[in-house]
């Protein structure tokens, strides 16, 4: 059972969403718009289907699909995939989570919501410069491209009945999220200790899909909506409908089922705003071999670009010394604990 997510969620109009707001605020809990309208976000109409993902794209292109009844993934063709989606009757349940489009004329149909550019160390804090030849013997392997990060934009195509087990989004980063067509039940944990320590456990288990992960949290106040007051873990339940938005904070631990037949567009980006969780993910992700391809792309050189900018904004007072002050202390505080 799920508790009621008053606690856990804001709900907030579109024009109320920006990097102002959000920094103020601290950006903790999910975010919840139920009218795009004000959030200065560019999507297709609600009529644009598959075929048109197809058209806009490339229909040979390779991307990662999921067999979901498996939970296992493998390699297949845009054009193919849809082909199954469309397909009656269904064979199996199939679902995209990472089609990353920014390289294809579909990029030009999306444009996430602004405070997601407002907010975004790649966007705030990658070097235009960086042409690869500069010296990165203080980071990652993967330093010595100079490709900017593009995970921003996905597109997501889920078959009704999918589900996503529960996970953190790579490099602890916060994600947004527009359902365009269909729905999309969230399951969502705040990322205090006592749910990291549990979630890791989990994660490492080798047989962790026969474990359901909510039974090793510890139970949350009692919820004055659920009848007779039983305690409950720390999960909320968050039925997201067609035309919705939802921002989801830094290291948020969630699973996802798809009800229904759905088209959701979406991305992930890192902020200064929780930078020693998303390095203590990072650590984690490393201490537990996580695969180079599922990690945050030149998530090492991201911060140490955003130590730069934090230091400019320390020497020239750019920014209301409050807020510099704490962003310095959570990046000093994140790299002693990393490193």
């Amino acid at each position: 059972m799920t508790t009621s997510p008053r606690p856990f969620v804001s709900y907030m109009r579109g024009e109320d969403v920006n990097g102002y707001n959000l920094t103020a605020s601290g950006f903790t809990k999910p975010t919840v718009v139920s009218d795009k309208e004000g959030l200065r976000m560019k999507v297709p109409p609600q009529s644009f289907s598959l075929r048109d993902v197809v058209e806009f794209s490339d229909r040979n292109i390779l991307i990662d699909v999921i067999d979901v009844a498996l939970q296992s993934d493998m390699k297949m063709p845009l054009g193919q995939f849809v082909d199954l989606f469309l397909a009656r009757p269904r064979e199996r349940i199939l679902n995209v989570l990472s089609f990353e489009y920014s390289q294809t004329k579909l990029a030009s149909m999306v444009c996430p919501p602004h405070v997601v550019k407002e907010l975004s160390l790649v966007d705030n804090c990658w070097s235009e410069d960086d042409d690869g030849q500069r010296d990165d013997s203080f980071c990652d392997t993967d330093c010595i491209s100079s490709s900017r990060p593009n995970v921003q934009k996905y597109c997501l195509m889920s078959m009704g009945d999918s589900y996503t087990d529960f996970h953190i989004d790579f490099g602890g980063s916060s994600v947004w999220y527009h359902i365009l067509w269909g729905e999309k039940i969230f399951y969502v944990a705040p990322p205090t200790r006592e749910n990291l320590e549990a979630y890791w456990r989990w994660n490492a288990m080798a047989e962790n899909r026969y474990a359901y992960f909510p039974d090793l949290l510890p139970l949350c106040e009692t919820d004055e909506n659920v009848p007779g007051g039983r305690p409950m873990p720390q999960v909320a339940r968050l039925h997201m409908k067609a035309g919705e938005t939802i921002l989801l904070p830094a290291g948020w631990i969630h699973a996802v089922y798809t009800p229904c037949d759905s088209l959701v567009f979406g991305g992930n980006f890192l902020t200064q705003l929780a930078i020693p969780l998303q390095l203590s993910v990072y650590k984690m992700e490393q201490e537990q071999g996580t695969a180079e391809r599922f990690l945050f792309p030149f998530f090492e050189k991201l911060h140490w670009y955003a130590s730069d900018v934090i230091l400019g904004h320390l020497k020239t007072y750019a920014r209301p010394m409050a807020l510099v002050a704490r962003l310095a202390r959570n990046r000093s505080g994140g790299l002693k604990a990393a490193y």
